[in-house]
């Protein structure tokens, strides 16, 4: 049996970073997690540690010495290559244009030490939130409207990763993920305090929910993750989502009958009024689908049975 290929997730103990972990670790690959120390998240990577699975507490601030962070965890760090580096990482208030920018100057120190760490390719995380809002279908050759400081900072890095990974000879792909759900979703987000609320059979006040929506598992999230690192073209910008949208009012009022079925609780959603500009998620997976063969495997039910 040949060694195993060595990858680096940031950000490895979040929604989607873990859920990335584990699809790595079942495929094979010998993961390097870099989680931010102290939080209440890396206890799940804590219990899954073996030969395999290597944990580097960091900060995000300190991604410009990354490379020496994953030196002191290699054993044979001189003669390490790193197939994959997955970029998860990201942090501060969404609307806070300081804090989120000190997540493009991440990007960039990334970029810098992929290249000591001799990284053949980078696919890093951007956002549905690059697109700003509009009702039209989202495509990745439109010209984002980022409205909030975290849409304009994740559009930003792209182009920064772009630009750097070419000057470093680094392949990069740049993923836009739209939403998620499914196992490990942490609390305060909308559909995990929707199931929670239906187990108790607890009130929920929402707006009116016409908007469209989409809901991908993160499951399959970190499946087109992996297949985008294998498959996806360099320098291309992905959406990363399910191939279903549907007015959000839709996915809500199906999740608590789900749920119903499963524990006998449901929870008592009151719809409330419009949102002024909404954002609408319609995105167009034609390009995911077509490069790297990517179908989903898990659907709307298997993500809100995961939640029981």
């Amino acid at each position: 049996m040949g060694e195993k290929r060595k990858v680096i997730v940031t950000g490895a103990a979040g929604f989607g970073g873990f859920n990335l972990c584990l699809e790595l670790l079942k495929e094979g690959f010998e993961v390097y997690a870099i989680v931010r120390p102290m939080s209440k998240h890396n206890k799940r990577l804590e219990k899954l540690r073996n030969d395999s699975l290597h944990i580097i507490e960091m900060e995000r601030d300190d991604m410009g010495i990354l490379a020496a962070f994953v030196a002191n965890a290699c054993d044979d760090f001189k003669n390490a290559t790193f197939d994959y580096l997955f970029h998860m990482m990201w942090g501060g208030d969404r609307y806070d244009m300081d804090m989120q920018m000190q997540n493009v100057i991440a990007t960039y120190d990334l970029v810098k030490q992929a290249k000591i760490l001799d990284v053949k390719r980078i696919i890093a995380a951007g956002s549905q939130a690059e697109y700003g809002s509009i009702y039209e279908e989202q495509r990745e050759d439109m010209e984002p409207k980022a409205e909030s400081a975290y849409g304009k900072c994740k559009d930003l890095s792209g182009k920064l990763l772009f630009r750097v990974g070419k000057e470093q000879n680094i392949e990069c792909i740049w993923a836009r993920i739209f939403s998620l759900i499914g196992p490990y979703e942490e609390n305060g987000r909308m559909f995990k305090d929707l199931m929670d609320s239906a187990k108790k059979g607890k009130t929920m006040k929402l707006s009116s929910c016409k908007q469209i929506w989409n809901y991908m598992d993160a499951r399959d999230m970190a499946r087109a993750f992996i297949l985008l690192a294998e498959h996806g073209k360099e320098f291309e910008i992905y959406n990363v989502a399910s191939s279903t949208s549907r007015p959000l009012r839709e996915y809500t009022d199906k999740a608590n009958e789900i749920a119903y079925s499963i524990c006998g609780n449901k929870a008592t959603i009151e719809y409330g009024e419009d949102l002024k500009n909404p954002v609408n998620l319609n995105p167009d997976i034609s390009k995911l689908k077509n490069d790297t063969g990517f179908s989903e495997k898990y659907n709307f039910e298997d993500s809100v049975k995961s939640y029981f």
